[in-house]
């Protein structure tokens, strides 16, 4: 019947996943390992109750548009002011990052 088509469309609707992009403040210093770093946001994300959509120990950092995915490596020592900072899944995530930011800051 055409209700049962309306429901189950509208059932649908509601079931759509919704990601969003919540920023996270730290402190850390720019020496930091990026396993360090991945264990400090997974920390901070359990604190508040937040389950992310990967788990950012299996993620690679987002950097500029680069990635740095080596747990011993210290990215943040390559920043520089208005750098955009994300955990992302791959490479064109991390582009897709970069973009944003250089919208953000453009204002």
């Amino acid at each position: 019947s055409a209700e049962s088509a309306e429901s189950a469309e509208a059932e649908a609707v509601e079931m759509e996943e919704l990601i969003f992009r919540i920023p996270l403040e730290l402190h850390v210093a720019s020496d930091i390992s990026l396993y360090d770093l991945q264990r400090m946001v997974s920390a901070r994300l359990a604190e508040a109750e937040l389950l992310p959509r990967q788990d950012p120990m299996s993620m690679l950092l987002g950097l500029n548009g680069q990635v740095c995915g080596d747990p011993l490596a210290c990215p943040l020592r390559m920043l520089v002011p208005g750098s955009v900072v994300s955990f992302v899944a791959d490479l064109q995530e991390a582009h897709e990052v970069s973009r944003l930011g250089l919208c953000l800051n453009a204002f």
